[in-house]
């Protein structure tokens, strides 16, 4: 039977990752504002006798470069630019790996399986008869329940089209015509389909009254 693409998933940026990767940065920058200005202010204070040991306890006259200043007063509590910028990198290093591990998420939907790539770039390909259960994930994503694994499509900007399609496949299994000897199934065969639109109606996707829809037609009632 010819597979055809009933809808595909639209990548989106990571807006959680992006605001920490611009968080990292502007960390960054302004710990080595701050180093720079207490750099060049502690021979201000100490002109003016404001009394060095008040304002920075510990800190010694530096006529050194700023590359010495900074790295001999980067643990000074009194000037925290040292664990600003820890933070920053932090935050840096967290949104990169967040960004490039939800951003390369793709899922498209056919009226016989669901393919794609998760996380790290695995390629999946999901028969629907395969799965039992379809639910919303963290970044804008799909979670995809299959006999025995879960798939996580993170980042797509048309996350509830894509569920509803799923939904509407799973509750309207296509039937082949090249199969009328399978009669004698037809009871398991509801029973699935029943159990799958019961799983769809626990997991949300699916009101009570569409169920109570589905169900009777399944049952010919």
């Amino acid at each position: 039977m010819e597979q055809n693409i009933v809808i595909k998933g639209t990548p989106q940026k990571n807006k959680p990752a992006l605001i920490l990767l611009i968080a990292g940065i502007l960390l960054v920058l302004i710990s080595l504002i701050v180093a720079s200005w207490a750099y060049n202010e502690v021979d201000l204070y100490m002109y003016f006798g404001f009394g060095i040991s008040d304002w920075f306890p510990g800190w010694i006259k530096y006529d050194d470069s700023f590359i010495d200043f900074f790295f001999g007063e980067f643990f000074n509590f009194d000037c925290y630019y040292g664990y600003l910028i820890m933070l920053g990198v932090v935050a840096l290093i967290v949104g990169i790996i967040m960004k490039s591990n939800t951003e390369k998420c793709e899922i498209t939907v056919t009226n016989e399986a669901i393919s794609g790539k998760l996380p790290h770039g695995k390629e999946v390909h999901i028969p629907l008869n395969q799965i039992t259960a379809i639910n919303r994930s963290s970044f804008n994503g799909v979670s995809i329940t299959s006999i025995g694994n879960v798939s996580n499509f993170h980042c797509i900007e048309n996350r509830e089209e894509v569920m509803k399609a799923i939904s509407y496949l799973l509750a309207n299994p296509q039937q082949s015509s090249a199969q009328p000897t399978q009669s004698a199934s037809t009871n398991g065969s509801e029973a699935e389909q029943l159990k799958r639109l019961k799983d769809l109606l626990d997991s949300g996707v699916l009101t009570q009254e569409e169920f109570d829809a589905k169900k009777k037609q399944i049952l010919g009632l």
